[in-house]
């Protein structure tokens, strides 16, 4: 992307947003090419050097995190048992796999096939789309969701 962006604080809403926007095409492109970079593949597992690997070597510090996301959510939500979530850009499923012990029923949007081949071989029972969510978030259908 050779464009210039500025960043921009939206003071209602609280976020920052990047303008102009770059096209879904342009998202795509950037996403795969530098989150999920082919040069980076691990040789044994042909998995790209992301946010599994590291999330596997500090697998402690990172369920800690999952944990208290958890309670989080069981603190402003309250009884959360048997709620549906939708994880967007959800990775190799880690937290997901999280959740899924925690008896929710997982759903993940995640635009990197390999990481959803990863998800179908290796986490079962998390329901999961490549996706890409520049064309919304509708790839479930009608299916509604308790946590996002």
């Amino acid at each position: 992307m050779n464009k210039k962006y500025k960043l921009s604080f939206n003071r209602k809403y609280k976020y920052l947003t990047v303008s102009p926007k770059p096209s879904d095409e342009e998202i795509e492109k950037y996403y795969l090419a530098e989150f999920y970079n082919s040069a980076h593949k691990d040789n044994e597992k042909r998995l790209p050097h992301s946010s599994l690997i590291k999330q596997k070597k500090d697998k402690e510090f990172h369920e800690i995190r999952f944990k208290d996301m958890f309670n989080n959510i069981k603190e402003i939500k309250g009884k959360i048992k048997k709620s549906s979530i939708l994880d967007i850009g959800c990775g190799y499923g880690e937290f997901l796999s999280y959740m899924k012990k925690q008896k929710l029923d997982c759903h993940g949007i995640e635009l990197s096939e390999d990481a959803v081949d990863y998800i179908k071989k290796f986490k079962k029972g998390i329901k999961i789309k490549q996706y890409n969510i520049t064309k919304g978030v509708d790839c479930f259908g009608k299916k509604k969701f308790d946590l996002i």
